[in-house]
């Protein structure tokens, strides 16, 4: 049954705050095999400008998908979740997620469209620090200051943006993904889809076999510019689309993402923007693959 149009434009209530914890950031951070110290270490991210641990760039996921919830589990709207496929996701941020901080998502349903005869939903999920969310709003009363949610945070980037040309590229790496790393990204991103744990069932729905979360590839390809800048708190803007899944076998092997990227422009504000190349099994897995970078 195709989704119902008139839901177009609604809005949920905002969720109860999520408050984010040191271990849970932790966690998604080995979840991905990230070991920047910023995510584990109160005085490395202190050294980089940060008032405690960051999350990495993609772990506000894990707390919009659970917000996003509000509009899966709606029996109105007549969406069958085992069988979605993530086709794209993009990020701005005002700042890093940090440790302490209480997130409130406001989700919206922004656009429904077919094609190839599947039905595509447009979530759109607005993230805000409620101690934030209250300063700005005694701020706007008080006749002061209003305007976007978030602060500014001084980047520490290793890299300075004088000496980054157009078309400079990032040290490429792999990141290899077996049945164990899908299963801890599921814990720790709250995303049990069995399209990624349950070979029966994912061949049931049309898959040559279990199949790398969106998600985790996408938080795989960052880490070549994170590791880059030195700073994950330098990402303003991540997007990409999902164009192929990366299979992962159950051998001894599983899968690898193999990634490349370059400076594709210089922006304004030291900002630059970064392509990635992202493949697995010599197929290309991410499409309009794009971060925007704050430099030193």
């Amino acid at each position: 049954m195709a989704l119902d149009q008139s839901f177009v434009g609604r809005t949920y209530p905002p969720t109860e705050p999520y408050e984010v914890g040191r271990e849970k950031i932790r966690e998604f951070a080995e979840a991905v095999g990230d070991a920047h110290p910023a995510y584990t270490d109160a005085e490395a991210a202190k050294a980089l400008g940060h008032p405690d641990v960051i999350a990495p760039p993609t772990f506000v996921f894990s707390v919009t998908f659970r917000a996003a919830g509000q509009v899966i589990a709606d029996p109105q709207l007549g969406l069958d979740y085992s069988r979605v496929v993530h086709g794209d996701q993009k990020f701005a941020y005002s700042r890093p997620v940090r440790a302490g901080d209480r997130l409130s998502v406001t989700s919206s349903i922004e656009a429904i469209k077919s094609m190839a005869g599947n039905d595509i939903l447009d979530i759109r999920g607005e993230v805000h620090d409620e101690a934030e969310r209250a300063r700005r709003d005694h701020l706007d009363q008080a006749g002061g200051p209003s305007g976007r949610g978030g602060v500014s945070i001084p980047m520490t980037a290793k890299i300075a943006y004088s000496d980054v040309e157009v078309g400079t590229e990032l040290p490429a790496q792999s990141f290899p993904v077996d049945r164990a790393t899908l299963v801890r990204y599921a814990g720790a991103s709250g995303d049990f889809n069995p399209i990624h744990w349950n070979e029966r069932f994912a061949k049931e729905v049309g898959l040559p076999d279990v199949i790398a979360h969106g998600m985790f590839t996408m938080a795989e390809a960052i880490r070549v510019v994170t590791d880059w800048t030195g700073d994950p708190g330098s990402v303003v803007e991540y997007g990409v689309r999902f164009t192929k899944p990366v299979v992962v076998p159950d051998d001894d092997k599983g899968a690898l993402i193999e990634v490349s990227a370059k400076v594709a422009a210089k922006l304004d504000d030291n900002t630059v923007r970064v392509d990635l190349t992202a493949t697995s099994a010599g197929q290309k897995v991410l499409g309009m693959s794009r971060a925007v970078v704050r430099l030193a």
